[in-house]
């Protein structure tokens, strides 16, 4: 029983994840008025901060609890949205990875959207002949 909760828990922040970077690139923001999505205080917004949220889904938290993330009393879809909307898929340092380094070309072509909305070019230089595609002529192709 408890397992089947969190499964859905979690398959319900993988979706609001996904939502997030969807209205991200749509130039939507969180309805959210505050919002500290770093739930462990470890300096990254992580699926660790997401579990912790998922573990704790329903419960009343003491106001000003550490876990909740928008001060409201209670660990609900707000603090899901939370952290799910501040997470981000991959670091945009400059060169920091190459093609292989992904495990499919999805995974690739998040990363350069999230940096280029960030930075504003392909600081990855995951797309080569510069048309918005990555890794093109990459393992995932098989050539």
């Amino acid at each position: 029983m408890r397992r089947n909760r969190v499964i859905r828990l979690l398959l319900l922040s993988l979706v609001l994840f996904l939502c997030g970077y969807a209205a991200t690139a749509a130039g939507l923001q969180p309805t959210v008025g505050y919002c500290r999505p770093d739930v462990n205080l470890d300096g990254e917004i992580d699926l660790f901060d997401l579990a912790i949220v998922g573990r704790m889904y329903g419960l009343r938290l003491p106001l000003g609890s550490q876990e909740d993330t928008n001060g409201d009393g209670s660990m609900d879809i707000f603090d899901l949205v939370c952290v799910a909307y501040n997470m981000r898929p991959c670091r945009c340092e400059p060169n920091y990875y190459n093609c292989n380094d992904f495990s499919s070309r999805f995974a690739a072509q998040v990363c350069y959207n999230y940096c280029m909305r960030i930075k504003g070019y392909d600081v990855h230089l995951l797309d080569v002949d510069g048309d918005g595609y990555v890794c093109e002529w990459s393992i995932y192709d098989g050539r």
